[in-house]
């Protein structure tokens, strides 16, 4: 019995091929001329019958042919194992599949295109319009390339040189001179007055820890840490570039402090004294995942 299964296993298709060619034998014949080749009886008939004419012809020749054909065709299926037909199906759920993936593509874009300010409030979405499609040109100077800077700008705002030195002043008039020419040393800011106070009051806690301290472009970088500070009382939506407020915007805090930290090698660190952000809950953990350590009390310090 298991020889006979795997029989069937094996040549399957040779099997499907003899009860299709039965089935289309047995049809042709019986309908067509009224030949059951199930029948004995009939059998019987044809084997003291002549034939004549066009019909007896065409069944005679129809005789003949059947046994050849059959035997040809299940050779060609035994030896290649393969149907001898095979009939390619339509694939519809592709085709259907495709068009739906592209309107589905159109109505995200659409969506996309609609919902780009929806998040933003109404009194503020203007100037958030504006500066995201004219998006200020803002560079951050390294303290070398400053220093460059204006030293080309005081040789070029530099005097001719006299052809007489030979010039007397009044001691009024040099100690007026040596006044106007003494230098001053500040430290660069780019941030607003209330930014200085908040930066006055973290340099006032870094003095009283006896850590040692310096300003690099408005942020605050000791041995280990680099700190950004953020307290203006405006509500500001944040962006991957700038922060955004009425009115106003500035490169985004976070990139200032990530790109100085790496530059030191220390840990950046986001000072937030004031939490009018949108989505301040959802940024906060994106930003402790980028590295940036974000505290609300300068004792975390």
């Amino acid at each position: 019995m298991s020889k006979i299964i795997n029989f069937f296993k094996n040549h399957k298709h040779f099997v499907n091929w003899t009860v299709c060619y039965t089935a289309a034998v047995w049809s042709l014949l019986y309908f067509m001329f009224g030949f059951n080749i199930f029948k004995g009886h009939h059998w019987h008939i044809l084997s003291h019958a002549h034939l004549h004419g066009f019909i007896g012809f065409v069944f005679g020749a129809l005789l003949l042919s059947i046994l050849p054909i059959y035997l040809s065709t299940s050779t060609i299926i035994i030896r290649t194992k393969k149907p001898l037909i095979t009939i390619p199906l339509p694939k519809l759920g592709k085709k259907s599949e495709e068009p739906k993936k592209q309107e589905d593509s159109k109505e995200n874009k659409e969506d996309e295109k609609a919902e780009d300010f929806s998040h933003i409030p109404l009194e503020i979405r203007p100037a958030f319009a504006r500066a995201k499609n004219h998006p200020l040109d803002i560079q951050i100077k390294s303290p070398t390339s400053i220093a460059s800077n204006s030293e080309a700008t005081e040789q070029e705002t530099e005097l001719p040189i006299p052809t007489d030195f030979d010039i007397s002043f009044s001691p009024e008039e040099i100690e007026d001179i040596q006044e106007e020419s003494m230098p001053i040393f500040k430290d660069f800011n780019f941030e607003d007055s209330t930014t200085d106070t908040q930066t006055n009051s973290i340099t006032e806690h870094l003095d009283k820890a006896g850590i040692k301290y310096s300003t690099v472009n408005g942020l605050i970088v000791t041995d280990t840490q680099a700190i950004a500070v953020h307290n203006d009382s405006d509500f500001w939506v944040t962006d991957n570039e700038n922060w955004f407020a009425t009115g106003k915007s500035i490169p985004s805090p976070i990139n200032s402090v990530k790109e100085i930290a790496a530059q030191f090698k220390v840990t950046p660190v986001l000072y937030l004294a004031e939490q009018n952000i949108m989505d301040i809950e959802t940024l906060i953990p994106q930003w402790e995942s980028e590295g940036i350590k974000v505290i609300q009390d300068l004792s975390e310090l």
